[in-house]
Order: C-alpha cells, then sequence, then structure tokens
C-alpha cells in the first residue's frame, strides 16, 4: 500500500509541471508574436507618409510627428492588424505633437473635422485626454487629443481606418448616441 501512494506523487507533480510549462510555453509564444507584428508594422513616420496614409485627415498646423511614434505604432500593431483581419482595407496611426495648448486643439479639431466631410460620433474623456470619433463614408478616424505637457507640447494620436462594414459603422453609431456631450 506504502508503494502505491508514493506511485502517485509524482504523476501529480508531472501533470503540473505539464501544465506550468505549457502556460510558460504559450506565453512566450505570445510575447514573440506581439514583438513580431510590432516589428513588421511600419506605418507613417513623417508628415508627408501621414498625408498619404490617412487621405482628407485633418492635421493639425506646425503639428510634427512625435519622438516615441514607434514606440506608439508597435504597441498599436495588434489592434490594427485584428482590424484589418475584420475586413478593414487599411489601418493606420500616428502620435503626433503640437506647439499648443490642450483646449486651442481640442476646438481646432471640433472645427476644422466637420470642414472635410467627417461627422462627429464619439466625444469622450479618455485617459486624461479628449477622443473623437469621427466617421465619413467607410472611413473611421479616432483622433486623441492627450494633456499639454512641459507648459505648450500636446500629444494628438491619429488612427485611421478605411473599409469598415456596415455592421462595425452601426456600432460606431450606437455607442456614439452614448457617448457624445
Amino acid at each position: 500500500m506504502a508503494q502505491q501512494h508514493e506511485g502517485k506523487q509524482p504523476r501529480r507533480r508531472s501533470r503540473i509541471r505539464i501544465v506550468v510549462l505549457t502556460l510558460i510555453g504559450v506565453i512566450v509564444l505570445l510575447a514573440a508574436g506581439l514583438s513580431i507584428a510590432g516589428g513588421q508594422y511600419h506605418g507613417p513616420r513623417d508628415l508627408d507618409a501621414v498625408t498619404v496614409a490617412m487621405p482628407g485627415v485633418p492635421l493639425f498646423p506646425f503639428a510634427d510627428v512625435a519622438p516615441s511614434n514607434r514606440l506608439a505604432q508597435r504597441l498599436l500593431a495588434v489592434p490594427l492588424l485584428l482590424m484589418r483581419l475584420q475586413g478593414v482595407h487599411e489601418a493606420e496611426a500616428v502620435l503626433l505633437q503640437v506647439p499648443a495648448d490642450r483646449e486651442f486643439v481640442l476646438d481646432w479639431y471640433r472645427r476644422a473635422a466637420p470642414y472635410q466631410d467627417w461627422v462627429k460620433l464619439q466625444e469622450a474623456p479618455s485617459n486624461g485626454g479628449t477622443r473623437f470619433v469621427y466617421l465619413r463614408n467607410r472611413e473611421v478616424l479616432q483622433i486623441i487629443v492627450g494633456r499639454t505637457v512641459n507648459g505648450m507640447v500636446t500629444p494628438i494620436e491619429l488612427i485611421y481606418l478605411d473599409g469598415v462594414s456596415d455592421r462595425q459603422i452601426t456600432q460606431l453609431q450606437a455607442q456614439g448616441r452614448v457617448g457624445v456631450q
């Protein structure tokens, strides 16, 4: 009987070991996949590329591509890839910085976007900033205006999607009725 009891202990430990090793393997594969996806995405890196990749998107005057743009693009690579897998034709992101106060930037986007035929679906607070979602035909534009730092530098994140489906548009419009202030 003592031999039977001793025989069960190693099996439990080996099962736990297998589960733990499998979990570690899955985590390593996910981390590697995220790293590869982030490294493969090469979104717009200068203002000329932004205007080509995001046609008709209002760019705040005197905006420049932020030094941390590449990191922001790597972090957004997987969500942008998922959007493409859901049928979106184009999905691009860029992080800009502007030499202006946050409230001035917010007011400018509220006024400039409609002049380029963008219809506001949402405006809501987002992580210390303000998030706008605009729609134009089958294009979606998300603008996140962050807090002004060092007195006069305001970050702006632009995410542009082209080719969104009717279902996705309907979902955004439904969310917009709740989110617009």
